[in-house]
């Protein structure tokens, strides 16, 4: 009983002691592919980019908990032809968030290599947004104006990946869904203000999904 005892405690003092160690502060940046859906537009998705701090937690069991905090740009281009009319409209919107993404990894130690998977939970806060709406060639732009853009600053999702950590480096790619929407107003376009066309663009209350690819040093 006694080596049983003291043979847990030392897997407990190894786990615990390979935990401390994989500890660590990084910074992480990358590529975001985002878009959104509208069944009355047509959608084209725009490719921005993220950036910022990331706290790697090593946990027993090939368990890690990576929290992050990241500027994060994402926008889309829609089109449309407004009631039957010769003249397009197009609506540009780009709206940076500050992220808070908290990553769960679950992976493999081969060494000096570690290929994970993971779940991604995250909540946003919007900080800047360009929306712009071109009719006949006028353009109209709305920047860092919430209201008059009609768009909603919080945003919340999900991410699931994978990736692979090669020493301190991580690269990793995931498909992300935001839950909310990217306005709370209701109603129809009639007339040519950025507000109105942003409400009828997103009035089925879908945000932006996409794609990011992102690479990390810890340190």
């Amino acid at each position: 009983m006694k080596k049983i005892l003291v043979t847990a405690l030392l897997a407990v003092m190894a786990f615990s002691h390979n935990a401390m160690a994989d500890n660590g502060l990084g910074v992480i940046a990358g590529l975001t592919s985002s878009s959104t859906k509208s069944s009355d537009w047509t959608a084209d998705k725009i490719n921005q980019y993220h950036a910022g701090l990331t706290y790697k937690i090593g946990l027993p069991l090939g368990f890690a908990v990576q929290p992050s905090v990241i500027y994060q740009l994402k926008g889309a281009t829609l089109d449309k032809y407004i009631n039957g009319s010769a003249d397009q409209t197009t609506l540009d919107t780009k709206i940076g968030y500050v992220e808070v993404p908290v990553q769960v990894q679950w992976g493999l130690d081969c060494g000096m290599l570690r290929p994970y998977v993971f779940g991604e939970p995250f909540i946003g806060f919007g900080v800047k947004n360009e929306t712009s709406v071109t009719v006949d060639n006028v353009v109209t732009t709305v920047k860092n104006k919430w209201d008059e853009a009609g768009i909603d600053r919080w945003e919340y999702g999900l991410g699931l990946g994978v990736g692979v950590e090669i020493w301190k480096l991580q690269i990793s790619g995931r498909y992300f869904w935001n839950f909310g929407s990217l306005t709370d107003d209701e109603g129809n376009v009639n007339s040519d203000t950025v507000k109105e066309t942003v409400v009828s663009a997103f009035q089925d209350k879908k945000a932006f999904n996409g794609v990011a690819v992102s690479v990390a040093l810890i340190f």
